[in-house]
């Protein structure tokens, strides 16, 4: 039996999440499986952040990761001359 995943609706007490201003940034939508996450909610949990704030700190810290990376490349890559990770092959 699938679990059921608290929606944010205002009679559990989560009015926050209906009642907040609509933002001008733009958004994403990831889907994903119950385990990753249910791992996802649990690390939010250790961490003292809700699963979109968590999110949200994993994406910007791949995002550092990325931008450190593309620094050091001398050239960008030619099209079809990539190996898997993105990176132009010798």
């Amino acid at each position: 039996m699938k679990k059921q995943r608290n929606r944010g609706n205002f009679e559990e007490g989560n009015f926050l999440i209906d009642t907040c201003m609509p933002s001008s940034k733009p958004r994403i939508t990831l889907y994903m499986d119950e385990d990753d996450m249910d791992c996802l909610e649990r690390w939010a949990k250790d961490e003292f952040l809700t699963v979109p704030q968590l999110t949200k700190v994993i994406v910007k810290r791949a995002i550092a990761e990325y931008g450190k990376q593309c620094e050091t490349q001398t050239e960008p890559p030619h099209p079809g001359k990539t190996n898997k990770k993105g990176f132009q092959e010798e």
